[in-house]
């Protein structure tokens, strides 16, 4: 009877057992739920700019994720797989959207930038010149504006000349008269104007060339460069003669010489003119003599003959055994000969250098 009973009992248990076991299939169920793969991570999407001004600009797009097999932004951005950053051109207030993608699924984040929309033409805050008063004969002015709201800045000068100063608030202007300058600021809206002044002296007597001198006042045959110089008071123009022109608010120009040239300075008030001038003298080029001959080289007997010669860079030419000169005669003079003659050709330049070239005429 109790052997019965302790066989009976372990029957029971050993099904208990077996009913508490998970099969194996469930358990590998389980595992690839485990391992599934997971959504992508955005961890950051931001715009280098959140607000523009008006008429937009350049800002970065930049991210941070994980997990992302692609990645696109909308608005015309497109695929950005392998990129943490962008850059783009935002016209008008956009929501970005990024969108990271995986076969676990997509996440996205958005990033916006705001662009100002225009409400009226630019204002202009401040305009002027400092100094406003300049002494007789001129100077250079500074003009400072302050501007909000413009796409474009300009300034006249009264004189059909204009000047681009957009993306700036200050500019430097020389001017020997007085001038009334005129700022501009425009946008898509209008144009905003502002005027500024600058008085200059009226002289009481005429200009002064206090000297007008030149680096070097000779330079070497075939010419140079030579810079010229001056001090001077009271001048509302300032000219050069010889092709220079206007050199008002400068005190020095360099000039190409290759000839003698004489360079004359003028300054000009409301009050008359003064002059000066300066001599730029070239080196003459050393003479050549590139032949020296006769025809005929001989003689039988005494007779005439024609000595020839090609020469270059001379002022005036010379054969001896009482020849003379011959600078005119066109590379060729006849002379008569009783006996075996050496001339001698002398080219000479106006500084006295020479060149000599020799030439024996034989008589038999």
């Amino acid at each position: 009877m109790r052997s019965y009973l302790a066989f009976s009992c372990a029957l029971t248990l050993a099904a208990c057992g077996s009913t508490d076991a998970q099969p194996q299939g469930e358990a590998d169920q389980d595992q690839e739920q485990d391992e599934a793969i997971l959504a992508p991570v955005i961890g950051s999407f931001t715009a280098s700019s959140a607000t523009l001004a008006p008429g937009g600009g350049m800002v970065v797009l930049a991210w941070e994720q994980s997990g992302a097999d692609e990645l696109t932004i909308d608005n015309g951005v497109g695929v950005v797989t392998g990129l943490a950053s962008k850059e783009v051109d935002v016209a008008a207030t956009t929501t970005f959207v990024l969108t990271a993608t995986n076969p676990g699924g997509s996440t996205s984040a958005q990033a916006t930038v705001e662009v100002a929309v225009l409400t009226s033409p630019p204002t202009i805050n401040a305009f002027s010149a400092t100094p406003a008063s300049l002494a007789a004969g001129g100077g250079t002015t500074t003009l400072l504006w302050n501007v909000d709201g413009a796409s474009t800045l300009s300034i006249n000068d009264g004189a059909g000349s204009s000047v681009d100063v957009t993306g700036t608030t200050q500019r430097d202007f020389s001017l020997p008269l007085s001038k009334t300058f005129t700022l501009s600021a425009s946008n898509m809206l209008g144009t905003t104007t502002a005027t500024a002044t600058v008085d200059v002296a009226i002289p009481e007597s005429p200009p002064a060339v206090m000297s007008f001198t030149a680096d070097r006042t000779l330079v070497p045959a075939g010419g140079g460069a030579v810079r010229l110089s001056w001090v001077q008071s009271g001048a509302s123009q300032l000219t050069i003669n010889n092709g220079v022109g206007n050199v008002w608010g400068r005190d020095f120009v360099d000039v190409q010489v290759e000839a003698q040239t004489t360079f004359a300075l003028t300054a000009t008030n409301v009050r008359g003119s003064s002059q000066s001038t300066v001599q730029i003298n070239v080196q003459d080029a050393i003479p050549v003599i590139s032949s020296f001959s006769s025809n005929p080289q001989q003689r039988n007997g005494p007779g005439y003959v024609t000595l020839q010669w090609a020469a270059a860079n001379y002022a005036t030419l010379t054969i001896n055994q009482g020849v003379g000169d011959v600078t005119f005669t066109g590379g060729g003079k006849q002379v008569w000969v009783d006996a075996t003659t050496t001339y001698t050709l002398t080219a000479t330049n106006s500084e006295n250098q020479a060149a000599q070239a020799t030439h024996t005429v034989t008589v038999n």
